[in-house]
């Protein structure tokens, strides 16, 4: 699977929590959310530079440098609150292509571990044929 096609079908399954997901859907959605936010902070650090160098002003009346990178990271906010359905149900399709209930990723909470624990989960080989989940997602 793609990048482009991983992020159709994670757009596609918007809410959906069966079904099974490859590895590859679920690290390339992931990539994905990664460089947006990348490009939110790049854009929004640019401007910041492009209304400070117009100015010579930091503060600008809140649309400087700080105001941008502010900016910056209300879109990065607003990003990952629309983001994080899709993500979450990705998750739970690729544990059940592992074989595993959606619930493993309550794990994440704990703190510390948690997200190291999540992470060893979402590298796990895909179960071989249909599983409690379904069908094999090829």
């Amino acid at each position: 699977m793609t990048l482009t096609e991983s992020i159709r079908t994670c757009f596609a399954k918007y809410g959906m929590l069966e079904g099974r997901a490859s590895s590859s859907e679920y690290w390339f959605f992931s990539l994905f959310n990664l460089l947006a936010l990348c490009a939110i902070y790049i854009v929004s650090g640019g401007l910041g530079i492009f209304m400070l160098g117009a100015s010579g002003n930091l503060f600008l009346g809140g649309l400087g440098m700080l105001g941008f990178l502010g900016l910056g990271g209300l879109f990065a906010v607003i990003f990952e609150i629309v983001m994080i359905i899709p993500h979450w149900t990705v998750s739970v399709r690729r544990l059940h292509d592992s074989d595993k209930s959606g619930w493993w990723l309550l794990w994440g909470l704990l703190p510390g571990v948690g997200g190291l624990i999540v992470l060893i989960l979402m590298l796990l080989p895909s179960s071989v044929g249909p599983n409690r989940f379904g069908a094999r997602w090829n």
